[in-house]
């Protein structure tokens, strides 16, 4: 069997909508989903058969690239006797809002515009999978030192899982000296006071993260459950009244001390909850670090929730497009 190597040249087209980055994906006609990219021709640079295949692909002519940021892919696949070495050198390209996508039918089947969560689910192998992450990180990292003011284990989860890198700092304030009736007001209160108690503790620039939530039920604000009756409450009212969670997130630039900051809502059903799985949450003891006194993903109260209308990651804690956007925001303003 004969070793064939070649080398191709691409583009990982993305812009810039309402504070979201979003990446621009074809799917092949080989039936998988990447980026465009192709052979050069005679004479020409790397930049050059990238912007060319760019171009016959997609239609995509007005996009910025540069020779000095790009990611190697490398990969092996068998053609008939012989055993393909193929590097493919992918060079990230920012277009302003691109829309007149014109697709070539006999190289791509179907395009898209997704996030970067959403692009994960599209791409299936690895190695695309990590030019994926590696341009994710020049375009939003660069640098930037993110720290989660929180010890939440789930708030730690979600913003792992939308790709970023951070530190964790949690703040210790003194929660029920801050109050207020209206849910929305004091969650927005509680996470910008937990953004004043860490500033001082850092001393160089970063996006601070803080975050507080608190669950409304029968237009009642109900948050962490002070003792094993008040658990009982609360659990035994869901069978009744749906369960709302009122998530602020407000983002620090610990530098210039700008913020910017939101409210999101979700709600919950549950189907009535057994007293033996009430007494056996309120012995685990997880519930009395929760705000209404349950989680979504407990291995006990999970199974008797029957919907949630809103965001999953917004019920446990850190709403991802909120939390996104408002990054996105002061990311921009770097």
């Amino acid at each position: 069997m004969k070793i064939i190597k070649e080398k191709s040249f691409g583009v990982i087209p993305f812009r810039k909508i309402n504070g979201d980055v979003e990446f621009f994906l074809i799917n092949h006609i080989a039936g998988y989903w990447g980026f465009p990219k192709g052979h050069s021709e005679s004479g020409e640079s790397e930049i050059e058969t990238a912007r060319r295949e760019l171009k016959e692909e997609t239609g995509i002519t007005n996009v910025n690239l540069s020779k000095n940021i790009s990611f190697i892919d490398n990969y092996c696949f068998e053609n008939g006797n012989n055993t393909i070495n193929k590097t493919v050198e992918y060079f990230l390209g920012f277009t302003e809002n691109e829309n007149s996508i014109i697709i070539d039918n006999n190289e791509v089947l179907d395009y898209s515009w997704v996030i970067y969560e959403e692009a994960l689910k599209l791409i299936n192998f690895d190695g695309l999978k990590s030019i994926l992450n590696q341009a994710h990180d020049r375009i939003f990292k660069n640098k930037i030192r993110i720290i989660l003011g929180s010890a939440s284990v789930g708030r730690r989860k979600i913003l792992k899982n939308m790709g970023y890198d951070f530190e964790i700092m949690p703040a210790d304030i003194d929660e029920k000296a801050i109050r207020s009736d209206d849910p929305k007001e004091l969650t927005l209160m509680l996470a910008r006071a937990k953004a004043d108690a860490l500033l001082s503790k850092i001393k160089e620039p970063a996006l601070l993260i803080t975050s507080d939530q608190v669950g409304v039920c029968n237009e009642r604000i109900i948050e962490k459950p002070k003792d094993a009756g008040e658990a009982r409450e609360y659990l035994r009212a869901y069978a009744k009244y749906p369960a709302k969670t009122v998530t602020a997130v407000v983002v620090t630039n610990t530098e210039t001390n700008r913020r910017v900051e939101g409210i999101d809502v979700a709600e919950v059903e549950f189907f009535l909850i057994p007293e033996e799985a009430i007494e056996a949450a309120i012995k685990k003891g997880d519930i009395f670090t929760q705000s209404g006194g349950f989680s979504i993903d407990d291995p006990i109260l999970g199974k008797y929730v029957k919907e949630v209308c809103g965001e999953r990651e917004s019920v446990i804690g850190l709403p991802k497009k909120l939390t996104r956007k408002l990054l996105n925001k002061m990311i921009k303003k770097w």
